[in-house]
Protein backbone atom coordinates (compact mmCIF):
# COMPACT_ATOMS: atom_id res chain seq x y z
CA UNK A 1 0.00 0.00 0.00
CA UNK A 2 0.92 3.75 -0.31
CA UNK A 3 -0.30 6.34 1.58
CA UNK A 4 -0.60 10.28 -0.73
CA UNK A 5 0.86 12.71 1.40
CA UNK A 6 -0.16 15.00 4.29
CA UNK A 7 -3.38 15.75 2.55
CA UNK A 8 -4.91 14.59 5.52
CA UNK A 9 -2.97 15.76 8.25
CA UNK A 10 -0.71 13.22 8.98
CA UNK A 11 2.45 12.21 8.11
CA UNK A 12 2.55 8.85 5.70
CA UNK A 13 4.10 6.89 8.20
CA UNK A 14 1.20 7.22 10.74
CA UNK A 15 -1.26 6.89 7.83
CA UNK A 16 0.48 3.59 6.48
CA UNK A 17 0.54 1.93 10.35
CA UNK A 18 -2.95 2.48 10.69
CA UNK A 19 -4.30 1.09 7.42
CA UNK A 20 -2.10 -2.39 8.41
CA UNK A 21 -3.77 -2.06 11.81
CA UNK A 22 -7.04 -2.07 10.16
CA UNK A 23 -6.46 -4.66 7.99
CA UNK A 24 -4.84 -6.80 10.05
CA UNK A 25 -8.14 -6.58 12.52
CA UNK A 26 -10.09 -7.66 9.78
CA UNK A 27 -7.98 -10.14 7.91
CA UNK A 28 -5.38 -11.83 10.86
CA UNK A 29 -3.88 -13.98 8.25
CA UNK A 30 -3.04 -10.98 6.04
CA UNK A 31 0.33 -10.10 5.43
CA UNK A 32 1.08 -6.33 5.07
CA UNK A 33 4.16 -4.51 3.84
CA UNK A 34 3.99 -0.56 4.63
CA UNK A 35 6.59 1.14 2.40
CA UNK A 36 6.87 4.74 2.17
CA UNK A 37 6.79 5.71 -1.42
CA UNK A 38 7.76 9.53 -3.20
CA UNK A 39 7.22 10.93 -6.30
CA UNK A 40 10.33 13.76 -5.70
CA UNK A 41 7.90 16.39 -3.98
CA UNK A 42 6.16 16.77 -0.45
CA UNK A 43 7.01 13.45 1.27
CA UNK A 44 10.27 12.70 -1.01
CA UNK A 45 12.72 13.15 1.92
CA UNK A 46 10.53 11.62 4.98
CA UNK A 47 10.38 8.15 2.39
CA UNK A 48 14.01 8.46 2.33
CA UNK A 49 14.79 8.16 5.75
CA UNK A 50 12.19 5.93 6.67
CA UNK A 51 14.65 4.06 4.58
CA UNK A 52 17.35 4.23 6.66
CA UNK A 53 19.08 7.16 4.78
CA UNK A 54 20.86 9.45 7.30
CA UNK A 55 18.98 13.07 7.56
CA UNK A 56 21.23 16.31 6.86
CA UNK A 57 20.43 20.01 7.00
CA UNK A 58 21.61 22.82 5.46
CA UNK A 59 21.11 26.57 4.99
CA UNK A 60 20.24 27.16 0.90
CA UNK A 61 19.06 29.90 -1.37
CA UNK A 62 15.26 29.63 -0.52
CA UNK A 63 12.78 30.81 -3.76
CA UNK A 64 12.70 34.29 -3.83
CA UNK A 65 16.80 34.29 -2.67
CA UNK A 66 15.98 34.19 1.06
CA UNK A 67 18.81 31.76 2.93
CA UNK A 68 16.52 29.15 4.87
CA UNK A 69 17.48 25.72 6.05
CA UNK A 70 16.32 22.99 4.03
CA UNK A 71 16.76 19.03 5.01
CA UNK A 72 18.24 16.20 2.51
CA UNK A 73 18.95 12.58 3.49
CA UNK A 74 22.58 11.08 2.44
CA UNK A 75 24.11 7.34 2.38
CA UNK A 76 27.51 6.90 0.94
CA UNK A 77 28.18 9.25 -2.48
CA UNK A 78 23.78 9.34 -2.74
CA UNK A 79 22.04 12.07 -1.90
CA UNK A 80 17.97 12.85 -1.47
CA UNK A 81 16.70 16.28 -1.59
CA UNK A 82 13.27 17.17 -1.47
CA UNK A 83 12.91 20.04 -3.79
CA UNK A 84 9.86 21.58 -2.35
CA UNK A 85 11.85 22.10 1.19
CA UNK A 86 13.94 25.04 -0.62
CA UNK A 87 11.83 26.54 -3.21
CA UNK A 88 8.30 25.14 -2.96
CA UNK A 89 5.41 27.79 -2.26
CA UNK A 90 4.47 26.63 1.35
CA UNK A 91 8.19 27.96 2.54
CA UNK A 92 7.80 31.70 0.94
CA UNK A 93 8.39 33.72 3.48
CA UNK A 94 5.43 35.67 5.04
CA UNK A 95 3.11 32.74 3.47
CA UNK A 96 2.79 35.06 0.35
CA UNK A 97 2.76 32.10 -2.71
CA UNK A 98 4.21 34.08 -5.20
CA UNK A 99 4.29 31.07 -8.18
CA UNK A 100 5.92 33.45 -10.48
CA UNK A 101 8.27 35.32 -8.70
CA UNK A 102 9.58 32.05 -6.98
CA UNK A 103 12.82 30.67 -8.33
CA UNK A 104 15.44 27.54 -8.16
CA UNK A 105 18.33 29.54 -9.44
CA UNK A 106 21.20 30.53 -7.30
CA UNK A 107 22.36 33.79 -8.05
CA UNK A 108 26.10 34.67 -7.92
CA UNK A 109 27.46 37.57 -6.16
Amino acid sequence: MEPLDRSIGLPAAEVAARIAAGLRRGWQAITVDAVLMADGGEGTLEAAISAGISRRAATVSGAPGQPLKAGFAVRDSMAVIELAAASGLDVLPGGFKDACGATSLVSES
